[in-house]
């Protein structure tokens, strides 16, 4: 229905108006009528806005309206004003995900690797920026390139991806060859983009297609960097679970010298700094100007940073002013036969003063009666790191004489126990020492754990005749206890949701909950 077009086109702003609100509307028979009707018409022709009537097919989907301009002489990449952004019509049809439109632009020998002037977008990053597989492969089937960078910024597609979180079209990117480690703003790669906007689902897919997870910038900053300084916690948590190093190298002096501890410290990330020291970040170092997380923290203007930030300091020196007698590897009831140790006897009398009620309950099961203690017990919880898989076996320290209490319940031991408590200079008959060191499976997981002891009495009238330690370990995540995760030597299983009545609840110094 092709309309003969010579060099005397009428193109006026009225006139493009027109043909824009009928394509725009989808009225073909109106717009039908305009170009046979004036025949000297140019489908070029800007609005008064500065769109074309291409544009108008483009937004609204109408390939039919769009075939019939292209038909009528409307070229593929006429571009829109400058002051709109110079996109073509295809640019239009990916960012409204106009996929019939894109087609016939496509099939009549449209660009699919133009580029917006002078930014250079193109039409794929638009389809990037709102996650648009579909469009997006469209686009690269007819010869858009993957790793055509932006001019703006020397952006790729991926980064752009990695930017809005556009998971699927970051995969197909990469599956169709994007490369995921190149460098575009700052020397930023897409993995350090993701850090920056906490976009996990991009960061996934960028490291099971073999991102680099230790590339630095020019300034030293890793992916994990990136992640502290913005408080993307997700990513960091992604990043640490692969194997990356909690201590990466600090950034340059220029950029002060800076490791993820002091980043989250100094913008007051409070989630990713206790995320960090839980993975066994360093958070005695020092920048470059030689402050430490403490006046870091406390520069930055968050309270409970700061206050984090300041136990943690606190704690590491009274663990060094400390000797080896007052700080323990919690064999708190290490005894000999002849009885308690003389140093661990304040210990002891002071965790048992606090079990102020126990009693025996009677239920019906098996047949016939059994008695089971519920005993209300508090005793020192120290809360560390959890390990890597090279440290199998650190010790878990807490100094006793000052440790607070944490309250818990022992539910389920099926012995009998009078109400006799056991004071200092009680004689002792039996205890049992056990290992502090976790399973390698509960290093494993992101979780801290907390240790207790629990002392069993049995007695004989007025006298103690045996105590007995038992060790649980608990899983703590964010202050919540999810589960108990084992208990030693032999005991049965303890409902630790006494302890557990939410984060806000607790009070981190890094080492130690306090209810």
């Amino acid at each position: 229905m092709g309309n003969s077009i010579g060099s005397e086109k009428i193109s006026t702003p009225e006139l493009a108006d027109e043909l824009y609100q009928a394509a725009r509307l989808g009225r073909l028979s109106d717009l039908r009528a305009l170009l046979h009707r004036r025949p000297s018409v140019d489908p070029n022709g800007r609005t008064s806005a500065g769109r074309t009537p291409l544009i108008g097919a483009a937004l609204a989907d109408a390939w039919e309206a769009a075939q019939m301009l292209l038909e009528a002489g409307a070229r593929p990449d006429e571009p829109d004003s400058a002051k709109l952004g110079g996109c073509t019509p295809l640019m239009v049809a990916a960012q409204r995900d106009a996929q019939a439109v894109a087609g016939v632009l496509l099939h009549a020998g449209a660009d699919a690797d133009a580029t917006t002037q002078p930014d250079g977008q193109t039409a794929l990053m638009w389809c990037c920026q709102a996650d648009l597989p579909r469009m997006a492969g469209l686009l690269i089937s007819r010869g858009a390139r993957v790793d055509r960078r932006r001019q703006l910024d020397a952006a790729t597609p991926l980064m752009l991806a990695a930017r809005n979180n556009s998971a699927r079209v970051a995969e197909l990117l990469l599956e169709l060859g994007a490369a995921p480690d190149l460098r575009g703003p700052a020397g930023f790669t897409a993995l350090m983009v993701t850090a920056l906007v906490d976009a996990v689902d991009v960061a996934a897919r960028l490291l099971s297609f073999g991102a680099d997870r230790l590339v630095a910038d020019s300034a030293g900053r890793t992916a994990l960097h990136v992640c502290a300084r913005h408080g993307s916690l997700r990513v960091a948590r992604l990043l640490l679970g692969s194997g990356v190093d909690p201590n990466p190298a600090p950034t340059s002096p220029q950029d002060g010298g800076h490791t993820p501890v002091t980043l989250a410290a100094a913008h007051g990330h409070l989630d990713c700094l206790r995320l960090l020291i839980r993975r066994g970040a360093d958070y005695l170092h020092r920048c470059a100007d030689g402050r430490d997380i403490r006046a870091i923290a406390e520069a930055s203007g968050c309270a409970r940073t700061a206050e984090l930030a300041r136990s943690l300091i606190e704690e590491s020196q009274s663990q060094r002013s400390h000797s080896n007698q007052t700080e323990t590897d919690f064999k708190w009831l290490h005894t000999h036969e002849d009885g308690l140790r003389p140093e661990l006897k304040p210990t002891l009398a002071a965790l048992l003063k606090t079990v102020s009620e126990e009693e025996d309950e009677v239920e019906e099961g098996g047949g016939g009666q059994r008695a089971k203690r519920r005993s209300k017990i508090s005793g020192y919880a120290s809360v560390r790191p959890v390990p890597p898989l090279d440290a199998a076996t650190k010790d878990f320290k807490a100094t006793t004489p000052a440790a607070p209490s944490v309250k818990t319940r022992n539910v389920g031991n099926n012995r009998r126990s009078s109400d006799a408590s056991l004071t200092e200079g009680s004689s002792v008959a039996t205890a049992s020492d056990r290992s502090d060191s976790p399973p390698e499976e509960d290093r494993l997981i992101e979780q801290l754990i907390i240790r207790k002891r629990i002392v069993t009495k049995e007695t004989s009238g007025q006298r103690v005749v045996s105590v007995k330690e038992e060790q649980l370990e608990l899983v703590v995540d964010c202050g919540e206890i999810s589960e108990t995760v084992h208990v030693k030597s032999g005991a049965p299983a303890i409902a630790a949701a006494a302890a557990a009545r939410g984060a806000d609840a607790f009070r981190s110094t890094g080492s130690q909950f306090y209810s």
